[in-house]
């Protein structure tokens, strides 16, 4: 009687903790593509450029709007200032009024345009396709010349630095896991050390088991995204009243499930 470790293995499947596939925002004909597969890129990097020709013309139209609509309002200012110094004595009540008005009219035209003048720019920003992390072309979908619509895929990013594994542990077992517990990779005679990071506390839909992450405690060249290595899990049981028997004193029946135990020679 006591505590019962037993071990665990089950197959897991390495994937990079960073994995995009990255589109252009905008439509338009392929200017430039600065990457090909194999390459490492740092994050912010440009990797694809769409034509921003006609982007690039909104973003001037609407700066010159911006800078109409100011000198629009800081005119509809002064004049109000003005009229509002002269007071009802010099200048009418309604003059004064009306110029408030534009005044008010002015400053919301000004934001309008500000605003505008930023969408602008947001779209022109569209059509540029940058590394939003330190990693490894793994795909290369576009050349210069090609015609591209937004959200359609140009770049597939891998960072395969980080990588985490998945594995689908029966429930009966899952129980008995906590995050933090150690368990290890194996795969062609070679083991790491990992470390169990999350739980999924449900049942898959389609195998019925519990979906287990886990993280190699040190970098491990052979942990590559898209590999299969078996998980080693070892589940400690320390239940009250729990017993140990061998496997032969078990008997299966319809009903029940019965243990044979010696007492004084015989079977019972």
């Amino acid at each position: 009687s006591g505590s019962i470790e037993a071990q665990w293995s089950f197959l897991g499947d390495v994937s990079a903790l960073q994995h995009a596939r990255l589109a252009a925002g905008a439509s338009g004909e392929v200017r430039v593509v600065r990457v090909r597969v194999g390459d490492y890129v740092k994050r912010g990097d440009l990797l694809v450029e769409v034509d921003p020709s006609l982007a690039a013309a909104r973003v001037r139209a609407a700066s010159a709007s911006k800078q109409a609509g100011s000198a629009q309002f800081e005119r509809a200012q002064r004049d109000a200032e003005r009229l509002s110094v002269a007071g009802p004595d010099i200048a009418a009540g309604a003059e004064i009024e009306q110029a408030t008005s534009e005044r008010k009219r002015a400053a919301a035209e000004r934001g309008r345009l500000k605003a505008a003048e930023a969408e602008a720019r947001a779209q022109l920003g569209r059509h540029r396709v940058t590394a939003p992390f330190d990693g490894v072309v793994a795909t290369r979908r576009v050349d210069p010349g090609d015609w591209v619509d937004p959200g359609v895929e140009v770049i597939e990013l891998i960072d395969d630095r980080d990588v985490e594994v998945l594995a689908s542990v029966p429930p009966e077992v899952a129980r008995f896991l906590s995050v933090g517990d150690k368990a290890s990779f194996g795969r062609g005679g070679e083991t790491t050390v990992a470390t169990i990071r999350g739980i999924v506390p449900a049942l898959d839909a389609e195998s019925r088991t519990v979906r287990v992450r886990l993280v190699p405690d040190e970098p491990t060249a052979w942990l590559l995204p898209g590999a299969a290595v078996d998980v080693l899990l070892t589940v400690n049981r320390s239940e009250e009243g729990a017993l140990v028997v061998p496997r032969d004193a078990l008997v299966y029946g319809i009903a029940s499930l019965k243990v044979v135990k010696s007492v004084d020679g015989k079977a019972e």
